[in-house]
Parts: C-alpha cells; structure tokens; sequence
C-alpha cells in the first residue's frame, strides 16, 4: 500500500499541476479571498476584545493578542481598534488608566461584563445589546 501511494504522488506531480498557470491578477484574488476570510464581522470584534480584556492590557497586548486569534481587521489600521476602545469607553463598557509606566490599560467594566454575560447566554437580547454597544 505505502508503495502505491508513493507511486501515486510521484505521478501527479509529474501531470496534475503541469499545465496550471495562474495570473498576477489571479494570485491577487486568491491573496484578498484568503484575508476576507480571516475579517471578523463588527460584532465578533467586540465580543472578542471585551473577553480579552476581562483581563488588564494595553492596546499593544490587546493588538497582539487580537492578532494571535487571527481576527485581521485592524491589521495595518490599528487607529481603527483605538477608536473603538475610546467608543466602547465612552459608552462604559471599558475603562482606562494610565499607570507610572506611561502606558494605558484597558479593562471591561461590570456594564462590559453584564453585557457579555448576555451574549454568551444567546439570549434574545443579544443583538440588542451589540446594537446599543456599537450604535450607542
């Protein structure tokens, strides 16, 4: 058996990919479909950055953590995720302090975890909590 497939590799390198050529403009559409997929929806992001900061993090560890869960959105727009911290701040879902280090932490509030809590339970009210999150 582990012959035959040996067999079998060898051939169809030698004729199944031979005659496949692909574009410069192909190749960048493969490039962009293989990112979109890795773009989360506006939802998934807060839900993901308001679990990542039950725990204390600056935006520096909440970027690379963001990208450690491959979620690409503010990949080279980190402002993008910035601004979204400032929203989700002004709206009490996150507060901030700056420690002696000069570095601002982000941590959920009670609000932030109240609405989570909500989320996670799949309860009916879950996509109007996410709508007053994000449309405030």
């Amino acid at each position: 058996m582990d012959e035959r497939l040996r067999n079998l590799r060898k051939s169809m390198k030698k004729t199944v990919f031979t005659g496949l050529n692909f574009t410069e403009n192909h190749k960048e559409q493969v490039k962009r479909k293989i990112a979109s997929l890795n773009m989360k929806s506006e939802e998934e992001v807060i839900i993901a950055i308001l679990h990542m900061l039950s725990q204390e993090k600056t935006g520096f560890e909440l970027t690379q953590s963001i990208r450690a869960r491959g979620i690409q959105n503010f990949e080279h727009h980190e402002g993008q995720l910035y601004m979204l911290l400032h929203h989700l701040e002004q709206k009490g879902y996150l507060q901030s302090q700056w420690k002696e280090s000069d570095e601002k932490y982000y941590r959920v509030t009670n609000k932030g975890t109240r609405a989570l809590a909500l989320v996670d339970k799949k309860s009916s009210s879950s996509r109007s909590i996410l709508k007053e999150i994000w449309e405030g």
